[in-house]
């Protein structure tokens, strides 16, 4: 950080718990030491923010995040290779595609040409259409 740190060292006497409770009330003057321990608290958490303490956590869950990252982009039981994609493209014969033993290709609107259905489906199909076409 460029900005100076407001250093304030006198240490002060803490204010006693009911104090910090409920707070300085209308009309009440805060003691010195009371003001001193205050000033003085919040310029060590200062000190310590500028000298980039407190921030060791947040590294370390920065690593953790970055190992697993690292980890999950190596597995290649979740990723396809370059190499495994190019073999199980080479193996899709499309001289099969629409035939009986195939696989159903789509049409032009990229849709499933419900004659190439078996009959059961195309059933199916037809009576959806018709009973809910309204939806």
């Amino acid at each position: 950080m460029a900005e100076l740190l407001p250093t304030w060292n006198a240490v002060g006497a803490e204010p006693p718990a009911e104090l910090k409770t409920t707070g300085w009330q209308p009309g009440m003057k805060p003691s010195a030491q009371h003001m001193n321990w205050l000033f003085n608290r919040i310029y060590k958490c200062l000190e310590e923010i500028q000298a980039g303490g407190g921030t060791e956590e947040l590294e370390r869950e920065l690593a953790a995040l970055q190992f697993s990252l690292t980890t999950h982009l190596a597995d290649n039981e979740k990723h396809v290779t370059p190499q495994e994609r190019i073999g199980w493209n080479a193996k899709e014969d499309k001289n099969n595609k629409n035939k009986p033993g195939g696989y159903v290709g789509l049409d032009a609107n990229s849709k499933i040409n419900p004659a190439q259905l078996p009959d059961a489906t195309r059933l199916d199909l037809e009576y959806l259409k018709i009973n809910y076409s309204n939806f």
